[in-house]
């Protein structure tokens, strides 16, 4: 496995263009890979591996700065969040036309927390995560209900925002009968 030396230097930083006209840099390779995942979640982009990313660059672009060694990893993000995460994107990029109704959410919320599927909201300190709760904070309109409520495994989103947001009929969905969607007239999955 190949990684990128440290540069050792006043002057000297890390870069990696995202674009022809934008190219991020840090002083040192863990932060540009932060800097890389960032840039990515803020405009929409798949995450992917940026440490992967950057030390494929640096290996054709600088090859100087590479050596062997082990690779400087990001830290892993399990199934259950990448789903979350890819949730709470698309509802960023097309957010629901009806604002956020706290009519049926009590109830709803009740029904999350005594379901098997529904899992606490981990954090796992990375910048996606702390941007997926920016949005999903944006996306309520500051009406948040109960973190208790947590994230469902089944769905894959969070249910914080979930219960709040008024569906549409879907019949292709089957839900767990434990689950308000499946009790309620409508089904949907966002």
């Amino acid at each position: 496995m190949i990684r990128i030396k440290q540069f050792i230097g006043r002057d000297m930083k890390h870069s990696f263009p995202v674009r022809q006209d934008l190219t991020l840099t840090a002083d040192t390779v863990p932060d540009l890979i932060d800097k890389i995942a960032e840039y990515r979640l803020q405009n929409g982009l798949p995450v992917g591996d940026p440490s992967i990313d950057l030390t494929a660059y640096y290996a054709m672009h600088h090859p100087f700065a590479v050596e062997n060694g082990e690779r400087i990893d990001a830290p892993p993000v399990g199934e259950l969040p990448k789903r979350v995460y890819a949730w709470t994107n698309g509802l960023w990029r097309n957010p629901p036309k009806n604002p956020p109704s706290t009519e049926e959410a009590p109830a709803r919320a009740s029904a999350c927390v005594s379901c098997p599927f529904r899992r606490e909201v981990g954090s796992d300190g990375s910048p996606a995560f702390k941007e997926a709760q920016r949005r999903v904070y944006l996306l309520s309109r500051g009406l948040l209900w109960l973190n208790e409520v947590g994230w469902c495994e089944f769905h894959g989103w969070d249910n914080r925002l979930a219960v709040l947001l008024r569906h549409e009929a879907d019949e292709k969905i089957a839900c767990p009968k434990e689950c308000w969607l499946d009790k309620s007239e409508n089904k949907s999955t966002l």
